[in-house]
């Protein structure tokens, strides 16, 4: 029978704050890729991608494995935030210019 993730001290610290770098390494080119590519295949596809890495988390032997995990499950998230900003972003900023 496999032996559970062990975690002590800061490791769960240390996931999350892996998660956020790659949130934040991410967004840009999310945002760039947005611009080039179609929205309609970029979204799906992170969401599928983040899908796949969220399943590879039972997988994870050790709090590296889940730190690289958590990155790249960061990575694909951070197309969220310009799916979820992005159309409303010309009505906010007619509000902030009126």
């Amino acid at each position: 029978m496999k032996e559970s993730l062990d975690m002590k001290g800061n490791d769960l610290n240390r996931v999350n704050t892996c998660f956020t770098v790659g949130y934040t390494i991410a967004m840009i080119p999310q945002n760039l890729l947005v611009q080039v590519v179609s929205a309609r295949i970029v979204f799906p596809a992170m969401t599928v991608t983040w899908g796949a890495l969220t399943m590879c988390t039972a997988a994870a032997q050790n709090t590296s494995h889940l730190c690289v995990i958590r990155f790249f499950q960061g990575m694909a998230e951070a197309s969220t935030f310009v799916g979820a900003v992005r159309p409303f972003l010309p009505l906010s900023l007619s509000v902030l210019l009126d």
